[in-house]
């Protein structure tokens, strides 16, 4: 599988909630969408053999490169390449493979848009997934309405949201 991006545990202590928690960066992997109103989808694959608990979404990306990102928790991604063009309404990447955002089960669990800010969940709430759900993957998707910052071929897209989580319910 290409985009066999796993998520992986280093656990630190999380002050206020007394949880050991990790920081994970799901970001679109140096991307340039080639025409307005492209959507890119890159996916990460859960630890199998665990539950995690994502407690908050720091984004990575503004308003001047993304017009908004949903994070999707899914059964399987769209497709097992690293990235590829995705959305009922995407321009075709004739470099990308095309496919819909997730196979199976999805649950949309953070979107973003209009340089929002983190969104830290209230103590004792968290979005469940890995091991003993249907959520196996994390997908992230990225709507470019203005390509115009990467005209130039040299600007590439990282995009996304930093994920902090923790294994304790």
């Amino acid at each position: 599988m290409a985009a066999a991006r796993t998520l992986l545990v280093a656990l630190l202590p999380c002050l206020g909630l007394g949880l050991e928690t990790a920081r994970f960066p799901l970001l679109m992997p140096k991307v340039v969408p080639p025409k307005p109103e492209t959507y890119f989808c890159t996916s990460v694959r859960l630890l199998d053999d665990k539950d995690q608990y994502i407690l908050s979404f720091e984004p990575n990306a503004t308003q001047n490169t993304a017009h908004h990102m949903l994070l999707y928790g899914c059964e399987q991604p769209g497709t097992d390449d690293a990235v590829w063009s995705c959305g009922d309404m995407a321009i075709s990447d004739p470099s990308k493979k095309s496919g819909p955002i997730c196979r199976g089960t999805s649950q949309i669990i953070y979107a973003w848009a209009k340089n929002a800010p983190k969104l830290v969940l209230p103590d004792g709430v968290a979005f469940h997934v890995g091991k003993s759900t249907k959520l196996k993957y994390l997908t992230l998707q990225v709507h470019y309405a203005d390509v115009s910052p990467f005209k130039d071929g040299k600007n590439k897209d990282d995009s996304g949201v930093f994920l902090t989580y923790t294994e304790t319910p």
